[in-house]
């Protein structure tokens, strides 16, 4: 993903950027504060208190208005029946995707750490970030927000 950044970035003539790479809890940290932050498809791979745990570290990462672009799979907290919602989902993917992406996005809502909207967006207010947009691509969700 870094590579592809790069690449994009080099295309565009975009010169004032640095990129770094870092783990969420490796104890990573920039020389000093940044401007923006952007994390793709990472967070289902952590449990909640390990998510509330990078929030913490990604604010104190961020200068003062600095931003945190997060898209990963949040499930929706209003879905009601959460069996119907997610064997719909996955009956529509078989359909879009074929067999063996529905299998995979079962196993994932099986076996990874993806949450609840309301839980994540908690843990962003708590962590000291205000949410300025969120877009809900019905499995996946991107928030940008403000430190």
């Amino acid at each position: 993903m870094m590579a592809v950044a790069k690449r994009k970035a080099k295309e565009r003539g975009v010169r004032n950027i640095e990129f770094a790479s870092g783990g969420f809890l490796s104890g990573f940290l920039p020389p000093e504060p940044v401007h923006a932050i952007v994390s793709q498809l990472a967070f289902h791979h952590l449990p909640d208190f390990w998510k509330y745990r990078a929030l913490q570290r990604l604010h104190a990462q961020l200068r003062p208005a600095g931003r945190l672009y997060l898209r990963d799979v949040v499930f929706p907290g209003d879905a009601g029946d959460y069996d119907a919602f997610f064997a719909q989902f996955v009956g529509n993917l078989a359909k879009r995707g074929g067999e063996k992406m529905a299998q995979a996005t079962a196993r994932h809502i099986r076996d990874e750490y993806s949450t609840f909207d309301w839980v994540l967006e908690g843990m962003l207010s708590r962590c000291g970030f205000r949410i300025l947009t969120k877009q809900d691509d019905g499995f996946l969700t991107s928030y940008l927000c403000e430190r």
